[in-house]
């Protein structure tokens, strides 16, 4: 059913919630996806799909289909900082979008590493540290993003990587749909 909806029709995006796209059996679909997305369309990883990747078929997933050299990272709990430079030239709504990006917000995530400097939306900063009720705090990676966006030949394929559905992830996910938090 996937592969012929996305033969016969062009949704103004689409959003991955199953980590399940990364298994090696769904090559049609990824294959469907890419073409989508190469032809224009935008594909967003996000909601439950980071809770559930294994982080060899996400190497992969990046790696052999799209030739982006993004891997799993830390899984973590700290602060992350809009990069607004980087969000105002590649995600959809330009500058009118940030009014409704949250600066910062504290997002537990699967982290990808990798990832260039003009693809990083959120990252931490110098400051930010890991926030556990277990464990005792440390610096966080500053070099690693709980977001990522990137184009793809006329398309976009972005990443949010929050596994507890944080209202800012929200928030960023509907501004790499083109859409305000506010509608």
């Amino acid at each position: 059913p996937t592969i012929r909806y996305l033969t016969t029709n062009n949704p103004t995006a689409i959003l991955i919630t199953d980590a399940g796209i990364m298994d090696p059996a769904n090559i049609d679909v990824v294959k469907a996806l890419k073409t989508y997305i190469t032809n224009g369309g935008t594909a967003i990883l996000c909601c439950s799909c980071s809770s559930f990747m294994n982080p060899s078929k996400a190497d992969r997933f990046f790696t052999t289909y799209f030739s982006l050299p993004w891997k799993f990272g830390n899984y973590e709990r700290t602060d992350v900082y809009l990069r607004e430079e980087v969000a105002v030239r590649h995600l959809p709504l330009g500058s009118k979008g940030l009014e409704h990006l949250p600066r910062s917000y504290s997002q537990k995530a699967v982290f990808l590493k990798n990832v260039s400097e003009e693809g990083i939306i959120y990252s931490p900063r110098e400051d930010s540290v890991t926030q556990s009720r277990v464990f005792a705090p440390r610096a966080a990676d500053t070099e690693q993003t709980p977001v990522a966006w990137v184009g793809i030949e006329k398309g976009w394929l972005g990443y949010v990587g929050d596994v507890n559905g944080e209202e800012g992830s929200d928030a960023v996910i509907l501004a790499m749909c083109g859409l305000s938090a506010s509608g």
